[in-house]
């Protein structure tokens, strides 16, 4: 029988005089899983997420309505945040197509904030913007992509 036991779950702690049983080991085991259960039922369904970062160099030197720049995931993200050069462009994967994003960005040597719509084609961002920067493709430029995604659905 152990002369004391931990602070938090009352493990066992022998002392070298003590009588080790088998039915103290199985008791604290019971002990940990039973917390270890509890500990993974509090966290379920409040938000674990896995996040995914990559690059990509921007292709286009032309700025004229009509194009459109595509980002491809692995899986559509909750969210994504997309920098490089002078923009950034915050994206929302969780609701329906056409989802606002806006982006800062220093256009003719003056800044401004635009904002621009994107659709989605199953895990692809497509950003359709007359200027390069919007979109995210500025020619040469190197664009950073964090997107984070549900773990827990």
């Amino acid at each position: 029988m152990p002369s004391n036991h931990t602070p938090n779950y009352a493990l066992n702690q022998w002392e070298r005089d003590d009588r080790v049983l088998m039915e103290d080991f199985n008791a604290d085991n019971a002990k940990i899983d039973a917390a270890l259960a509890a500990h993974a039922a509090g966290l379920a369904g409040k938000g674990n997420c896995r996040v995914e970062t990559f690059s990509y160099i921007g292709q286009s030197s032309e700025d004229r309505a009509g194009l459109s720049h595509t980002i491809t995931f692995s899986r559509r993200p909750a969210f994504a945040l997309i920098f490089g050069g002078s923009s950034i462009y915050l994206m929302s994967g969780r609701v329906g197509e056409g989802i606002f994003a806006g982006t800062y960005a220093a256009i003719s040597g003056s800044k401004t904030i635009d904002s621009t719509y994107f659709t989605w084609e199953d895990n692809a961002a497509v950003i359709n913007n007359a200027f390069r920067q919007v979109r995210m493709d500025n020619k040469g430029c190197s664009y950073q992509v964090i997107a984070w995604f549900p773990e827990d659905e």
